[in-house]
């Protein structure tokens, strides 16, 4: 036993922001990008890398659990109509 410790030195652990992910963080990234483009999942949208790698985080990095989250936030923007929202709300309290 030494007096400082282990000899092992810690595992850097990455925040799987931009810039700062690991490699199997990236090869989720592009497994998630790739399926998106295949199912065409997000229809009219276009997201960026920072956009698809908060999805990522939010799901810990599980592809599956991803897929699942974005389908439903595309098919929430698409119900409720979140892109026409600017030109269909009314607001009566304006008067």
């Amino acid at each position: 036993m030494s007096w400082f410790g282990s000899s092992k030195p810690k595992e850097i652990v990455k925040s799987g922001f931009m810039g700062d992910t690991s490699p199997e963080m990236d090869v989720c990234l592009a497994q998630f990008k790739e399926w998106i483009v295949a199912t065409e999942a997000n229809g009219a949208y276009q997201y960026d890398e920072y956009d698809l790698l908060r999805f990522c985080r939010a799901r810990k990095f599980d592809l599956g659990l991803v897929q699942v989250m974005f389908t439903n936030f595309i098919k929430w923007r698409k119900d409720d109509g979140v892109e026409d929202i600017m030109d269909t709300y009314e607001f009566p309290e304006k008067e």
